[in-house]
């Protein structure tokens, strides 16, 4: 990959978001760091203080309008973008599937799965534009695999995010374009949750550095990537509980 090129990432500032960013600039990858917040993406850029590899646009996946406009504005920047990572998460709240209002239910796909769904639409077509090589790469959890208690409502989302992953990649196999999913084998770790968090979680820097390894290492034939395994998701399932 030509360190010229752009990577596009999709959810910045968020726990993992940010972390990635900060490894891929480290690697003097030039990156766009996406997120709705203005204000948190320059404390984002103000930490990182590397403007020649780092570019900070707010915009938001929430809608086909909005998508437009973002990625509009991207392609204004004038660089190829090879790699979009969609770090995109709705919040994690607990509670019991069958209590929940269809609209909330509603909720955990708009964030969780529309709108990487609306960025895959917007970003693919940007992607073949650079030519052969481009990878979108959405970020799932260890929920996809199991139903978690009090965690229903995104079991589905995620199990839902897996699928999407297998539709687009199939849909868009005439591009030269690589569709994978990074599916995380538990919580993930991070400074944000640092008081309650279980020693057995994958921190956000160990999936940042798998990100980066897959933006360096291109395997075309895996469509979904597994970082950690069940017996890990078991352990934390009763930490993820207390910790809710």
């Amino acid at each position: 990959m030509n360190l010229n090129d752009t990577i596009v990432v999709l959810g910045a500032t968020g726990n993992i978001g940010r972390e990635i960013t900060a490894q891929l600039v480290a690697r003097k990858y030039r990156v766009v760091a996406v997120a709705r917040n203005a204000e948190r993406l320059k404390t984002l850029a103000a930490r990182i203080d590397d403007p020649d590899h780092l570019s900070i646009v707010p915009g938001s996946v929430a809608s086909e309008a909005q998508a437009d406009q973002l990625t509009r504005a991207i392609r204004g920047e004038g660089h190829p973008v090879t790699a979009v990572i969609s770090a995109l998460r709705g919040p994690v709240e607990s509670g019991r599937l069958l209590s929940r209002s269809a609209t909330e239910f509603a909720q955990a796909f708009e964030s969780d799965v529309v709108a990487p769904f609306i960025a895959a639409k917007h970003f693919l077509p940007l992607l073949a534009e650079a030519g052969p090589g481009g990878l979108y790469l959405l970020l799932g959890g260890p929920m996809a695999s199991c139903a978690w208690s009090g965690y229903g409502h995104l079991s589905v989302a995620a199990s839902a995010l897996q699928m999407l992953t297998h539709v687009i990649r199939e849909e868009a196999k005439e591009l030269p374009v690589t569709v994978q999913e990074l599916q995380i084998g538990t919580p993930v770790r991070s400074e944000a949750n640092a008081d309650c968090s279980c020693p057995d979680w994958i921190g956000a820097d160990q999936v940042a550095r798998h990100v980066v390894t897959l933006v360096e290492r291109r395997d075309s034939a895996i469509p979904i990537v597994q970082l950690g395994t069940y017996e890990e998701k078991r352990r934390a399932r009763p930490a993820l509980r207390s910790a809710s």
